[in-house]
């Protein structure tokens, strides 16, 4: 198999999960010159910037850590294919709870491409800045859910007037929910042409 360049493989990694060769060869002292698993582990440990837990979790449960690595497969995080797909399938009137699950994956598709920004350069930063602004559309709208909610238990349980200032502060949230529900596909049409444009 032929190494892919960098930037190609962020672009495949936002794109999806992507199988590559393991190109770092030199400085194993195998004779094949491939690394093996407790090579990998080891290079981890050096690099990973926080002490590793060797009592626990961060050891082989199974395996032979002298096994060859040949190729490895990495994902970061949601990808903007997930991200696009998950916008398509909302209904015409969606619920709240399918707006909070998109902005949720608006959130790990920023995260991973904050992650590759030095690679992407300035679409990858107008993705981020964009992917930040339907994250504060589709939160506006989580906020307004969680407000009316505790409001609407509010009045059940004060009644009288407390039960009619709650009744007018519902309204108010009612009113932040559809100020959020129309802002959005103008948010996610200018994600979404930052996304295209970032990992093309």
């Amino acid at each position: 198999m032929t190494p892919i360049s960098r930037r190609d493989f962020v672009a495949l990694t936002a794109a999806g999960a992507v199988a590559t060769p393991f190109a770092l060869r030199d400085g194993f002292a195998h004779a094949s010159g491939a690394p093996t698993a407790q090579d990998i582990v080891d290079r981890i440990k050096r690099n990973v910037g926080v002490d590793w837990s060797s009592d626990d979790v961060d050891t082989f449960k199974i395996g032979d850590p002298a096994t060859v690595v040949t190729g490895m497969v990495t994902t970061s995080m949601a990808t903007m294919d997930v991200l696009q797909k998950a916008v398509k399938a909302l209904p015409a009137r969606p619920t709240d709870d399918e707006l909070h699950q998109v902005r949720i994956k608006a959130k790990r598709a920023r995260y991973a491409a904050e992650l590759a920004e030095p690679e992407l350069g300035k679409t990858g930063t107008r993705f981020i800045d964009r992917a930040k602004v339907v994250q504060d559309v589709i939160g506006e709208h989580q906020d307004a859910c969680v407000a009316e909610d505790s409001l609407r238990a509010l009045a059940l349980k004060g009644g009288g007037k407390t039960g009619l200032a709650a009744g007018r502060l519902v309204e108010r949230q009612r009113r932040r929910k559809r100020e959020a529900r129309a802002a959005f596909p103008g948010a996610w049409k200018k994600l979404d042409k930052a996304g295209r444009r970032a990992f093309s």
